[in-house]
């Protein structure tokens, strides 16, 4: 059993279809990419989606026809800027002052778009494929009793799944917003995580950390939003220990309010990381919803990077 047939069953997987009845109720225009989204997947896929769901469900909190409005709102969003993308052939915004200024200080705005982007971990191939990579492949490839951190923790719903890992010893946030890790901590609270979470306003590309400090090291959809991801890069790799591992997703040719770092291709992406000292272990590009990555790279629209990479043994990089 496959896809929609899959997804008709409500009682096996009610909390996908809550979020989907949601979605089309309030933009009925949209069912046709939610079919081409979820149509192809397996049943196993689905069951993992499913998890996913039930905490969006609990992050929503008794309002998901807000977040579903939310999301419509922020696709409209997302268009303009891709719109404009076309036009232009760059990003609106290439300061982190520009980005304060029009979207981050605009707190109604930021609530919107940051529940809009939470349906879209259900709804998105990409972000579906993305939490599906990090969770089957990279926080089972970490060693027993792994130290973990999180740059730019967001929404929580990365977090968590280290949480529940018995094998992680300890948990790390990293943000530049105080008000981002307060949102972050009532998440997870939501979604009943119990364990100690240690917290620090800290600005990736400024910060200088002390080494060796961690053995896993989450950071997704974060680098787009600075001026200087191979400083990012820099600081991440001194953070981790020897041997230490690296979960990173930045989409290229991606479009929004707040991205200001533009990576036209994916070897852009890989070339970076691999010029910072880490080895790469797998690199994976996932083309948006109903195209092809051949399609995406001859229209030179968004593809995500999931790149999982190492600290080398021996290596101390930082530059």
């Amino acid at each position: 059993m496959t896809g929609l047939a899959v997804l008709n069953d409500q009682e096996k997987f009610p909390s996908i279809a809550a979020v989907v009845a949601a979605v089309i109720k309030e933009w009925s225009e949209h069912e046709k990419f939610v079919q081409t989204s979820l149509g192809t997947a397996d049943e196993d896929y689905l069951s993992r989606l499913e998890n996913v769901s039930e905490n969006v469900l609990v992050l929503a909190d008794g309002e998901l026809d807000r977040f579903a409005a939310d999301y419509r709102w922020t696709c409209g969003i997302l268009r303009e800027e891709q719109f404009y993308f076309a036009r232009n052939k760059e990003y609106r915004r290439s300061t982190i002052a520009e980005a304060i200024r029009d979207v981050y200080a605009n707190g109604a705005y930021m609530s919107r778009y940051i529940n809009g982007l939470l349906l879209s971990q259900v709804i998105w191939q990409n972000h579906t494929q993305a939490m599906d990579i990090y969770r089957m492949r990279f926080l089972p490839g970490n060693k027993d009793n792994y130290h973990h951190l999180e740059v730019g923790p967001g929404h929580g719903l990365f977090m968590v799944y280290a949480a529940d890992d018995p094998r992680c010893a300890s948990l790390a946030a990293w943000d530049v917003s105080v008000s981002s890790l307060e949102s972050t901590q009532d998440a997870l609270k939501k979604m009943h995580v119990e364990r100690t979470v240690d917290m620090l306003e800290a600005e990736i590309c400024s910060i200088v950390p002390a080494p060796d400090q961690f053995d896993s090291i989450m950071c997704s959809e974060v680098l787009e939003h600075t001026e200087q991801p191979q400083k990012a890069l820099d600081n991440m790799l001194k953070a981790l220990r020897p041997g230490g591992r690296l979960f990173l997703n930045i989409p290229v040719n991606s479009p929004a309010p707040d991205h200001i770092y533009l990576w036209r291709k994916p070897e852009e992406i890989r070339s970076m990381v691999a010029a910072c000292g880490y080895e790469i272990e797998d690199f994976i590009e996932i083309p948006p919803t109903g195209k092809t990555l051949e399609q995406a790279y001859k229209q030179g629209i968004d593809i995500s990077c999931v790149a999982i990479a190492r600290k080398p043994n021996g290596s101390m990089r930082t530059a």
